[in-house]
């Protein structure tokens, strides 16, 4: 298999003041293609910083991916560097010389000698077409080691490598989409994920890794050259995590409860304290959810509690607004308002004020009317502000979700 890694030039990368989504949409675009990314390096803008990283990393690979450095400015340096590393002259490439000249008179700039720079490539290189900017990419190949540079402005990087490199090296290199299934999974820590795939005949199939976002975990396993059906495994993988698999056809927890209500012909309502209206927002982010979704209630305060959905002060007196009996209470008078199948209702601390001795924060409490089941429940969920309430609202929709699954 082709081994690569992935260069990114650039002070702004080392100081953070630039966020480096080249190499993530390089790793996307090359994944089950049968080049196989073992490495993502930055760098600055040193010429022996950068030709030191080639070095190294053609010890350990045959194809270098790297960005950055290829603009009219001083600290621009990648070709320069490559250059000497290949022991390679610079050299014009008269169709980028000819397009910048092109760009820079269509808007009214005058072109100066350094702006020529970004037309200059390493003598006997292949060129890559700058269809977003002006300098070009090229490819070098040296002893069936090969190097590929393009810009590090991700627009333009992201075009070429998509129209101009990745082309390429599929008919160099005879790439072929290798099999690989990508399983989505929520309700389950990262840890009990990896001890039920570790249990499993999961690791025989081919290398496997996790992906965590929030609540949502992705598995991506590559498959070995014997390894059976794909649908197979996906049968497999059912039969495994049950409920807790997110089906393929759909990218996210929400957008498969909106399909699962659709097929149910069921009603959802929410009533939302703490989570602000954050359920409604998950759900409403589905294109279609209104056929399913009748609307939400966001009773913050306890006066709106009160007159809205119907809790009764004694209630919010004895047991808090934060509390499985305020709930309870707020199910039954969304039931009053807008009718419904299914019914969520949320009340907690998401912090980081409003702890008491009783009650730290992340404590969330939720009542579901689950087409006439009625159930409470709390929840602790550690982490901040933004985490307790998205781990919150997660929650709900899956209780929702697997119910309607089982």
């Amino acid at each position: 298999m082709n081994k690569a890694i992935i260069i990114t030039t650039g002070e702004e990368l080392l100081h953070g003041r630039t966020l480096d989504t080249n190499s993530a949409f390089i790793c996307k675009e090359l994944y089950e293609t049968g080049i196989e990314i073992i490495e993502c390096i930055t760098v600055g803008d040193d010429i022996e910083a950068i030709i030191y990283a080639i070095e190294e990393s053609f010890k350990r690979c045959n194809i270098i991916f790297i960005t950055g450095g290829l603009g009219p400015t001083d600290d621009d340096r990648t070709v320069e560097a490559i250059c000497r590393f290949f022991s390679l002259k610079d050299t014009v490439d008269e169709n980028a010389r000819i397009r910048i000249e092109g760009l820079f008179a269509r808007a009214n700039y005058k072109i100066n000698k350094k702006d020529y720079k970004m037309a200059l490539v390493p003598e006997g290189s292949v060129v890559f077409k700058n269809n977003k900017g002006h300098a070009p990419g090229f490819l070098i190949e040296k002893d069936n080691k090969f190097l590929i540079a393009m810009p590090g402005v991700p627009f333009e990087a992201e075009d070429m490598f998509v129209n101009e490199i990745k082309p390429y090296l599929c008919q160099r290199f005879n790439l072929k989409k290798s099999d690989g299934i990508i399983f989505r999974l929520t309700g389950l820590r990262e840890s009990t994920i990896n001890e039920i795939i570790e249990k499993s005949k999961i690791p025989q199939l081919g290398k496997w890794g996790i992906s965590a976002k929030t609540g949502v975990y992705e598995v991506y396993l590559s498959l070995n050259d014997t390894t059976d059906d794909p649908r197979s495994i996906e049968e497999m993988l059912k039969d495994i995590f049950k409920e807790k698999l997110i089906d393929s056809s759909f990218s996210s927890p929400s957008e498969e409860l909106v399909f699962l209500l659709k097929q149910k012909q069921t009603k959802l309502a929410t009533a939302e304290s703490c989570t602000g209206g954050l359920i409604a927002k998950m759900i409403t982010d589905i294109p279609g959810s209104s056929e399913v979704y009748n609307g939400s209630i966001i009773a913050y305060s306890n006066e709106v509690k009160q007159n809205l959905l119907s809790v009764s002060e004694t209630t919010l007196k004895k047991y808090g607004a934060v509390s499985e009996e305020t709930a309870l209470e707020m199910i039954n008078g969304l039931q009053k308002v807008i009718q419904y199948d299914i019914a969520i209702a949320i009340t907690g601390i998401a912090g980081p004020g409003g702890a008491t001795k009783e009650k730290k924060v992340g404590t969330v409490c939720f009542a579901f009317d689950l087409c006439g089941q009625k159930k409470s429940e709390t929840k602790i969920f550690n982490g901040d502000r933004e985490r307790v309430r998205n781990l919150s609202a997660l929650y709900a929709i899956n209780t929702v979700r697997e119910f309607i699954k089982k």
